[in-house]
């Protein structure tokens, strides 16, 4: 008679070392293979730097190279798009007429992966014929806080970092409520020409007219040798974090809260406003500044004098 006992029963530290015994030579056996050879060779000419960099990232061909379930089919379906996304990865630069020649060649022996080649030229950039800035009151404070003009090659990153200089600039300078009503770039193929219009409102200009200190320990007068404003000067965001730093320079505070307060708005009983953020707890109390924007020359900066 014949008596099936079943699979023998190996100990739970033997079977641990098998696994683990496994495991390492697996893991040998990968690492003498190397890396998986990709799918599809992808081979760029004519350009370099930024230009390059931007068009390998934009390319479905080289994102997708390494996929094992990548087909043939789907190789070829990504070489025909490369040439819209080789197109459109200049654009930023303002190469808007590049010449492309392009080739897709298929395994020569097994294993071996597609090859794709594109050969580049960028062209020239697009330049900028028409600057259209419109600045209003801010115009004599920005003067070339714009850094793009008229003759410039047209570069969209430039553009955007244009944009928010300018509005940063306008801030800085006092015009806390400053706003592009415009910000459009139109471009003509025919012509190859690119016309720049930024409208800017800078909104009123903020001046500072008053201080209070509350807090407990320090005479006023002490405290108002730290004020790097007078009474009249623009109220720009520099002066503020300039204030800021001498008074946590001091050693008296290790944190100092400053809340701007519109006198307009406490003369016509409406709120003062919401405090700059981000918040910090002071050590004796948050130190008020008190603004306002002036409209014409003459009005007076005095908070207890009524507004006309």
């Amino acid at each position: 008679m014949t008596v099936f006992r079943g699979p023998a029963m190996i100990p739970r530290r033997h079977a641990l070392a098998f696994i683990l015994a496994a495991l390492f030579f697996l893991t040998a056996a990968q690492a003498e293979e190397g890396p998986a050879t990709p799918k599809v060779k992808v081979e760029i000419t004519g350009l370099q730097g930024d230009l390059l960099e931007n068009t390998r990232a934009s390319l479905g061909l080289l994102r997708n190279a390494n996929d094992p379930k990548l087909s043939d089919a789907l190789i070829q379906t990504l070489y025909q798009r490369a040439e819209t996304e080789i197109h459109r990865a200049l654009e930023p630069f303002g190469r808007y007429r590049p010449e492309l020649h392009s080739n897709l060649r298929p395994p020569t022996t097994e294993g071996q992966p597609w090859v794709a080649e594109f050969q580049v030229d960028p062209g020239l950039p697009l330049l900028i014929t028409e600057l259209d800035l419109q600045l209003g009151a801010a115009a004599p404070a920005l003067a070339g806080a714009f850094p793009l003009s008229s003759g410039d090659p047209l570069d969209h990153r430039q553009y955007k970092k244009s944009k928010q200089e300018l509005l940063r600039r306008a801030r800085a300078a006092g015009y806390l409520k400053a706003k592009l009503t415009l910000h459009r770039i139109e471009i003509d193929l025919e012509a190859y020409q690119a016309a720049v219009r930024i409208h800017l409102d800078p909104g009123p200009l903020h001046r500072f007219c008053g201080l209070t200190f509350e807090q407990e320990g320090f005479r006023e007068d002490y405290l108002r040798a730290f004020v790097p404003m007078k009474k009249g000067d623009p109220y720009t965001q520099d002066s503020e974090a300039e204030l800021r730093r001498a008074l946590v320079a001091s050693g008296h505070f290790r944190r100092v809260e400053i809340e701007r307060l519109d006198i307009d708005r406490l003369l016509r009983g409406l709120p003062a406003g919401t405090p700059r953020g981000p918040q910090t707890q002071p050590l004796s109390g948050p130190i008020r500044l008190g603004h306002r924007h002036r409209i014409r020359p003459a009005l007076r900066l005095d908070p207890a004098q009524p507004v006309e």
